[in-house]
């Protein structure tokens, strides 16, 4: 009979204990819905700050409080909805209304955002305004360095989610003079991604490498 007692009495305490565990998730859960919440009502007025000044007859003067701003949301309210797209449109800023351009400032704030945000929607966007900016600016370290850890990885055997990447590796081989890899990275990306703008754009650049290659007669 004292076995029975027992026995009920452990299995009392265990769906007290899992269903305290169980609110203090919900709860735990409430609570961070509504920082969420808070953090992006605050951020979003911010942010209609911004548009203001934007939307103003000399943006350039605007310019530093627009920065700011863009600030203020990123490191204040981190938990916004609005943050991640904040991070990519301050970057902009520093890689087309500074003359010169401030890479290595955008280049920390798309670091600090992976740190954040890793799995973010808004990543590749990211990562494509700072690549297409090294191009446009013929700053082809810079852009063989940035795409450097998705090659390595690739060589050690991860997949390669996307063309763009490797392209934009084998551009800046190719405009450093290293032509051998340059091949080797545009026929890559033909085979693994045919279809793709890359693709053709690939195929176009490796006609230009066989010219310079071909024998002058």
């Amino acid at each position: 009979m004292q076995k029975c007692l027992n026995a009920v009495m452990v299995a009392l305490l265990a769906t007290v204990g899992f269903s305290s565990i169980a609110l203090t998730t919900e709860e735990e859960q409430g609570a961070d819905y509504l920082r969420k919440q808070s953090e992006s009502d605050k951020a979003f007025a911010i942010f209609e700050r911004i548009l203001n000044l934007t939307e103003a007859s000399d943006r350039k003067k605007n310019i530093l409080q627009i920065e700011t701003a863009y600030r203020e949301i990123i490191e204040h309210y981190p938990a916004a909805s609005i943050a991640e797209e904040c991070y990519w449109r301050l970057a902009l800023i520093y890689l087309h209304e500074y003359d010169p351009p401030q890479f290595r400032k955008a280049e920390t704030l798309y670091r600090e955002f992976m740190q954040k945000y890793p799995e973010s929607g808004d990543r590749y966007v990211f990562a494509d305004a700072i690549s297409e900016s090294y191009h446009e600016a013929h700053e082809w370290e810079r852009l063989m360095k940035f795409h450097s850890p998705v090659i390595k990885e690739f060589i050690e055997g991860e997949k390669l989610l996307r063309p763009t990447e490797l392209f934009m590796y084998s551009e800046a081989k190719f405009h450093m003079g290293d032509l051998a890899e340059a091949q080797k990275g545009y026929k890559i990306v033909i085979t693994l991604f045919p279809k793709s703008e890359e693709s053709q754009k690939a195929k176009k650049m490796l006609d230009i490498i066989n010219e310079k290659k071909a024998p002058v007669l």
